[in-house]
This record gives C-alpha cells, sequence and structure tokens, in this order.
C-alpha cells in the first residue's frame, strides 16, 4: 500500500533550453555532466547540459531588461547529442562530443491537472498505468516534446525542483510511454477530455484569455506511463528563481522597499502573473502587489507582510492515495475569508471602559468573527481525517477588501475605523481588490502541502461581487435599510 505523496507536473519553457554553436568539442567544461558513461560499448542520445558563462549570463541580463522581463541567473544551456562510449581494459573512454542537433522545443502550459483540480491515482503506479494531462500548445506537440519537456517533482515545493533529463530514454518503445492526441483550437472548444479519467468544461472565454496573452492555441491530450515518477530528492536546478526582478513591499513602519524574489519559469506562471496584474492593477497597494502569498503565523495570514519565497504561480499536483474501499471526503463552504474582519480584530476599543477590570467588557476585536483563523484551523483537521477534500463557494466575502499595512502591529481605535470605513475612504488604494484572493491562496496551499491530500474547489456568488453589500436588502438597487452596516456581506 503506497503512503500519501503529491507530486508535481511542470513544463519547462523553450527559454531553458539556450542553445550553443554547433562543432563545440568543449561546451561543458564550466559544469558537471548529467549522464555519467557506463563501461559499455553503446551509442546513445543523450541531453547534455552547463552553467552559462559570465559573458553569457551578462548578455542575458541585458537583453531581460530591454524586454522588461525578469532575469533569472544561470539557467542550464541544454543540448541534445549523440555519445559514443568504448570499454577498454575496464575503462570507459569517449571520443570528443558531437553535437548532432539542437534541442527543439515547444511553448506551452498545462491546463489539467491544476492546484484544485488535482490528478489522482489509486494504488502504486506501475508500468501498466499512464498519467493523463491537458497541454496547450504553440504549434504541434509530440511525444518527443513532451519527453524533454514534461518535468516532474515530489511535493509541492515553491522552488519547483526537476531533473533535466528527459523522462524516458526514447519514446520510439513497442509500447510507446507518451502518447499524445490533438483535441482541437482554442476558442471553439466545450467539453474537454482525456483519454479516460477526466471531463470538464473549459471556458470560451478562459480559451480565449489563455491564447491572447501566450499565443497558444491547440490543445492536446496527453498520456504518460506511469513508472515515469523520480523515487528520490536529487535534482538539477528549479523552476522557481530567486530573480532581480523588484518587487515592491512595505516596511512594518509603513515605508516601502524595493527587493529581489522568487519568480516562476513556467509559461504558465507568466500567464498567472499578467491576469494577477490585471485583476489588482499596476500600482496595488498589496504587499508584492498581489503577486506573492502572506506570511503565514499562527494559523492566520499577516496580509502586510509578503512572502518572497511564495509566489502565486501554478501548479499541476498528481496525488497518490493508497487502495480503500471507502472514501472519506471532507467538505467545507461558505468560508467568506475576510481581511475587513482581520483589521476590525485589532480593535482595542471596549463598550465600557472601567479602571476596575471586572467591570469593563471585552476588548471588541477579540468578539468579532475571525474566518481566516477559522478556515485554518477547520481545513487542517479536515485534511488530516479525509481521504480527499472538497472547498464550496463562497471563498471569499467580496472581490474588493479593506486593507492597510498596519494590520500586522497593535492599532489604535481610529486606525482601525480608518482603514474600514467606507464612507469617503473607499478607493483602490484603501480596498484594493484581490486582498482576499491572496490570503485564501496562502491559507490553502499551506494546508495541501502538509496534508498531501486532494483538494478540490468550486466558487460561489460573492466571489464575484466586486463591492461589499452589506445584509440590508435591496429595492430597485437600492438598500431598504441604510442604517445595516456592511461589515458583514450575507445577502
Amino acid at each position: 500500500m503506497p503512503d500519501r505523496r503529491v507530486y508535481n507536473f511542470m513544463w519547462l519553457r523553450p527559454g531553458a533550453f539556450r542553445q550553443v554553436s554547433e562543432g563545440d568539442q568543449q561546451p561543458f567544461s564550466a559544469g558537471r555532466d548529467l549522464i555519467q558513461p557506463r563501461p559499455v560499448v553503446t551509442s546513445r542520445e543523450v541531453m547534455r547540459c552547463r552553467h552559462p558563462t559570465p559573458e553569457e549570463a551578462a548578455m542575458e541580463e541585458v537583453a531581460a531588461l530591454a524586454l522588461e522581463e525578469p532575469y533569472l541567473a544561470n539557467l542550464p544551456i541544454c543540448t541534445m547529442e549523440t555519445e559514443h562510449a568504448v570499454a577498454r581494459e575496464g575503462e570507459v573512454q569517449r571520443p570528443p562530443i558531437t553535437i548532432d542537433r539542437r534541442v527543439a522545443a515547444v511553448k506551452g502550459m498545462i491546463v489539467y491537472p491544476a492546484l484544485m483540480t488535482p490528478a489522482v491515482h489509486v494504488g502504486e503506479p506501475t508500468a501498466e498505468d499512464y498519467f493523463e494531462l491537458l497541454i496547450v500548445t504553440k504549434g504541434e506537440l509530440r511525444p518527443e516534446h513532451v519527453n524533454r519537456q514534461l518535468k516532474i517533482s515530489i511535493g509541492m515545493s515553491p522552488r519547483k525542483p526537476f531533473r533535466l533529463m528527459p523522462l524516458f530514454s526514447t519514446v520510439d518503445q513497442p509500447t510507446p510511454p507518451i502518447e499524445v492526441e490533438l483535441i482541437g483550437e482554442m476558442g471553439n472548444l466545450h467539453e474537454v477530455r482525456t483519454h479516460e479519467k477526466f471531463v470538464g468544461i473549459l471556458r470560451r472565454d478562459v480559451q480565449t484569455r489563455i491564447t491572447d496573452l501566450t499565443e497558444c492555441d491547440q490543445l492536446y491530450k496527453v498520456r504518460v506511463r506511469g513508472d515515469v515518477l523520480p523515487t528520490d530528492l536529487y535534482y538539477d536546478a528549479y523552476m522557481s528563481r530567486r530573480s532581480s526582478h523588484v518587487i515592491k513591499r512595505y516596511r512594518t513602519n509603513g515605508e516601502p522597499e524595493e527587493v529581489s524574489a522568487t519568480v516562476g519559469l513556467e509559461e504558465s506562471d507568466s500567464f498567472i502573473r499578467r491576469v494577477l496584474l490585471e485583476i489588482h492593477g499596476e500600482r496595488s497597494s498589496i504587499q508584492g502587489r498581489g503577486l506573492y502569498g502572506f506570511r503565514r503565523r499562527d494559523g492566520d495570514v499577516q496580509p502586510a507582510a509578503m512572502e518572497d519565497g511564495e509566489p502565486i504561480q501554478s501548479y499541476h499536483p498528481l496525488c497518490i492515495v493508497p487502495q480503500m474501499r471507502n472514501l472519506d471526503v471532507g467538505f467545507i463552504s461558505d468560508i467568506h475569508v475576510n481581511s475587513r474582519s482581520t483589521i476590525l480584530g485589532k480593535s482595542p476599543a471596549r463598550v465600557i471602559e472601567a479602571d476596575d477590570v471586572d467591570q469593563q467588557s471585552p476588548v471588541v476585536g477579540q468578539m468579532l468573527m475571525e474566518t481566516n483563523r477559522s478556515y485554518s484551523s477547520v481545513l487542517g483537521q479536515i485534511a488530516t481525517a479525509c481521504d480527499a477534500v472538497v472547498v464550496g463557494g463562497d471563498l471569499i466575502d467580496h472581490v474588493r477588501n479593506a486593507y492597510t499595512t498596519l494590520v500586522n502591529r497593535d492599532m489604535q481605535t481610529h486606525e482601525v475605523w480608518n482603514a474600514v470605513d467606507l464612507i469617503g475612504n473607499y478607493n483602490a488604494q484603501t480596498h484594493p481588490p484581490g486582498v482576499d484572493l491572496v490570503a485564501f491562496y496562502s491559507l490553502t496551499i499551506d494546508v495541501m502541502r502538509s496534508s498531501a491530500r486532494p483538494f478540490f474547489a468550486l466558487t460561489g456568488n460573492h466571489d464575484a461581487y466586486q463591492d461589499p453589500y452589506g445584509i440590508s436588502p435591496r429595492i430597485a438597487y437600492k438598500r431598504a435599510n441604510e442604517g445595516i452596516a456592511a461589515d458583514v456581506n450575507r445577502v
């Protein structure tokens, strides 16, 4: 019976396959070989990689600045070669390397599995099993592309470690280890299926958005043989890396500072960044412009503390679960993650002040609901007690919500009221869009990693509400009772 564990699929971008000149007889002196020769007479095709020289790295950084793209230092330069190993007196001798052809790569992104639509495999995977994916690409996708560009890591580390080697030594086998089939052109699809295990609806507006931002317009279904999963933690590279890409965050005193941060290299990571910037705005007041998770502490998030090593990026989980007779599914719904409640919880105000402690009323902030902390606590309990978790809408209360960098310290009563005020203080800086979505991501992915359970999510009506509506009924778009406050959104 297998242990519960999670793997993460990744798609290596064509930019990672930087090419070297043909005929270079010593292209790998700067790095170590990734495949060691064996004492047999053989000819085989292998991928070899090396680190760039300082001159190459400088040229890449200049090019990245010109394109206003993040510069990721030390990406490997990879080539495909034919290696001839000759056994002679028990030792391996290798002639000078000959580069037969350069690496061909396809631009693409994985659509399924996704963070909260994971793939699930029951039992220990064998060569008789297959894992299934949906991949959208720019141009034709062939098994050899999947063999070279599909990467797999153990767990869901934000660094996304992977091996540079192809999945299989060759895809030309009697029983193909990789199968690829075109589904159709993006923009005109509705119901999409893998070979056997998944069916879903891909919204047409999402298809168009993917094509507009990535140029990927062909959707393929892919099957990969089940004996491909890595069995140890040895890796050659990372898909997400610390870079000189500058991100704005705020110190505890509210002063801004610029820092380097981790950036994802997958095409889907770039797609997510561009969509988030559209949601949050280029000048969002949220720490890190809403591109990074919030720091977690005591089962809650600190909205004014950006976690620069936790970019909001793509994950494509494969969950391995043991054979079981019954499946216990945990369900949690109507979470209503709400940053306004978090700020109100900092209020030191009391209804009754008194010198005698026994005569004064409790602090108001301690009596208010704490949706974030409650969600984190309940989710952690469900995840350890059940085999799978379904998170139902409403995930958040509304898209725009109160935000202040003062929330990570003790706040005065007037600071709390000013931060949550909706009259005369309701603008993109004080109530930025997306702050609660960042909090939901930060709270959820923490439990997903620690529990190794598959998580599925549904959205609700509140997840589409842009502004706080309050609890007052509406008559002809006007509140029927102006006296009811809008601090809890329960329509």
